[in-house]
């Protein structure tokens, strides 16, 4: 087979992540990856015997994670002895790395049905961690070529004078190193000094409004909840503006010299100018952070397609005359009816206008929703 096809994908309500906080805290790893199996086999009708293999990526491998992650979890959700699982580790990658070796195995004819996926319980494997977070078990000859701290102490340990500088965990200063708080602002105080040496002022501009400091709703997946978001970055030494639009670049002899920026207020989701709010900014260099904004609106227009106030196709998902747009016969799902979201959403729509556009030509649909 030279092609592979993702037949479904699905995944658990995304957790807290905090040590003994939120609904999935007490859960078995295994009970995590033994829902998602389970739901695969049962939404596809699947015979688990003809599973060639289960790829699983777990980062922390040992107490509750250890053991083939992804083969006990196949053999709890109730899967058939014969479908074998594997479990592997790529730091930061291992979930995307078993679905890319998924798909070779079956171009390359070896298998022809295998499912991939991974799981992390990161509430349970801070109760893991042994000492400063190290992540060379112990090898001490390895560390002095290559040390390496769990990522989430970087930022707390630098080279100095081709010397390590290490921190203690107990914040207290030792023979072996410095403590945590004088590397933090030692860190700190050398990147302020790096970036003022590479630019005079760094500006952050967004035509969005200023987001609250805090979620004014539930959080809720798949939806990111709305609120201000201050990274290392930011604190480095950035000026923040909000509601201000760039209207025009500015430059002389093909150079950048700067730009014309207008502020902005948004009302039923669409965004105008403040008259008199005009601005020049000197600048040498401009990174434009674009993202998806909308569907080409040309393609709808041809269609004459309906948008809707965010310039997306507008279509009902309702069972009867489901994802069919302003025009007879048209119908519209995912990213061109909801705007940017998650591929998980891309998928259910999808399955679901396929059902939609069955049922309208047949007149019935035994396609699954």
């Amino acid at each position: 087979m030279s092609e592979a096809w993702i037949i479904d994908a699905c995944r658990t309500p995304r957790g807290i992540g905090k040590q003994g906080k939120g609904a999935l805290a007490d859960m078995h790893p295994q009970h995590l990856g033994a829902t998602v199996l389970k739901a695969l086999a049962e939404r596809n009708n699947l015979n688990t015997a003809e599973v060639d293999d289960i790829l699983w990526g777990t980062s922390t491998q040992k107490g509750t994670q250890g053991n083939d992650l992804g083969r006990m979890s196949a053999l709890d959700a109730g899967y058939d002895t014969r479908s074998s699982g594997i479990t592997m580790d790529r730091f930061c990658g291992s979930g995307i790395s078993v679905v890319n070796l998924a798909a070779a195995s079956i171009m390359s004819g070896m298998e022809d049905l295998v499912i991939a996926g991974g799981c992390e319980m990161m509430s349970m494997t801070a109760t893991l961690r042994d000492g400063p977070g190290i992540i060379d078990s112990g090898n001490l000859r390895l560390r002095e070529k290559h040390p390496q701290p769990h990522q989430g102490r970087d930022s707390r340990q630098f080279r100095c004078s081709s010397r390590p500088l290490r921190y203690s965990p107990s914040g207290k200063a030792s023979a072996t190193g410095w403590s945590a708080a004088p590397c933090r602002r030692l860190t700190m105080a050398a990147s302020r000094r790096a970036s003022s040496a590479a630019a005079a002022t760094i500006c952050w501009n967004s035509s969005t409004p200023m987001p609250p400091e805090h979620e004014d709703r539930p959080l809720t997946w798949p939806y990111w909840p709305t609120k201000l978001r201050t990274s290392s970055s930011h604190e480095e030494g950035c000026e923040r503006t909000f509601a201000i639009a760039t209207k025009e670049f500015v430059g002389s002899k093909g150079k950048l010299t700067g730009l014309k920026t207008v502020q902005v207020q948004w009302q039923g989701g669409k965004m105008t100018e403040v008259p008199g709010t005009e601005k020049a900014w000197k600048a040498d260099l401009v990174l434009l952070a674009m993202g998806f904004v909308s569907p080409v609106g040309s393609v709808l227009e041809a269609f004459g397609v309906a948008k809707d106030g965010r310039g997306n196709a507008r279509a009902t998902t309702e069972a009867t005359g489901g994802y069919q747009t302003s025009v007879d016969k048209v119908f519209a799902a995912g990213d061109m009816r909801r705007g940017q979201s998650l591929v998980v959403w891309a998928i259910r729509e999808g399955r679901q206008a396929a059902r939609a556009v069955d049922e309208f030509l047949m007149g019935e649909s035994t396609l699954p929703r």
